[in-house]
């Protein structure tokens, strides 16, 4: 009966330890699966403690700063994703060009969005239009920009009916054009995370071995091992 009373507080340090673990292996699965993820992309998951009142421990997708779900949801469930802010700002979804400049990840850097959004004349709308009707009519894409002092992206419609945003690169005479966003049609992924998986099997390699280990901890501390 005396060892009965230490069983929450070692089945609640057992399951937090288990979410841990899962933790770091669906970090590690993210790690393998996506080229150079940004270190946001990296720690994209949190981690909820159980207690000896409430024994539950889970490990989940943060949410957007804004509320909306994780970027990597698509990637576990499959589907189409969100439009990011930027998106949202232009118009449409859009795809990175080849040969456009980019930093470690492979990525535009925020600098370089906002110069877009300005240079394209968008930057001050709200990113906060969520409704497909709404949103093509306040962001409906025109060509323009590439003029005036400082400015150096353009949007420019292609002969498809979609556009592309160009960067002028080099002298005013004969710059150089690079294309840098391309519209696209709204991205469908496939599964590549293996979230749901790896947590159940951390879950049943790791949590009856951890609840031995933190019984026993628990009843020597106690002075009844």
């Amino acid at each position: 009966f005396a060892e009965k009373q230490y069983i929450p507080i070692a089945t609640a340090k057992a399951l937090t330890f288990t979410a841990e673990r899962a933790q770091k292996a669906v970090k590690a699965n993210i790690l393998q699966v996506f080229d150079r993820p940004t270190k946001f992309t990296q720690n994209a998951t949190r981690k909820t403690a159980a207690s000896k009142n409430n024994l539950t421990a889970s490990v989940f997708l943060k949410d957007m700063a804004d509320g909306s779900p994780h970027y990597l949801s698509p990637h576990i469930k499959g589907g189409k994703r969100q439009q990011k802010p930027s998106e949202i700002r232009l118009g449409d979804w859009t795809v990175i060009g080849k040969n456009a400049k980019k930093n470690q990840f492979g990525n535009l850097t925020r600098a370089t969005y906002s110069k877009i959004l300005s240079d394209v004349q968008v930057y001050g709308y709200s990113s906060g239009v969520q409704n497909t009707k709404l949103r093509s009519q306040a962001y409906a894409p025109r060509s323009g920009g590439g003029r005036g002092k400082g400015v150096k992206y353009f949007r420019k419609r292609n002969k498809s009916g979609g556009w592309t945003i160009y960067q002028k690169v080099g002298g005013k005479r004969a710059p150089k054009i690079i294309p840098t966003l391309v519209q696209t049609a709204r991205p469908q992924y496939r599964r590549r995370l293996r979230f749901y998986a790896i947590v159940r099997r951390v879950s049943r390699e790791q949590f009856s071995r951890l609840w031995a280990k933190q019984m026993n901890r628990e009843l020597k501390k106690a002075g009844l091992r």
